[in-house]
């Protein structure tokens, strides 16, 4: 499978992000994924959590 990035930004962030990381490009695109998806289920998560009452 492959994947083209045509966007020449998103392409220079992924190229920085795996030098950064000392990853590839393909690996370097699965954890930036990985962290956004993990990132958004935490913030569903406190969605659901019911508020703390300030009222005493």
């Amino acid at each position: 499978m492959s994947l083209h990035i045509a966007n020449p930004e998103a392409c220079e962030l992924v190229k920085h992000l795996s030098q950064a990381l000392g990853v590839s490009m393909s690996q370097a695109i699965k954890i930036a994924a990985k962290e956004a998806l993990a990132r958004r289920e935490d913030a569903d998560e406190l969605d659901v959590l019911p508020a703390e009452s300030t009222a005493e």
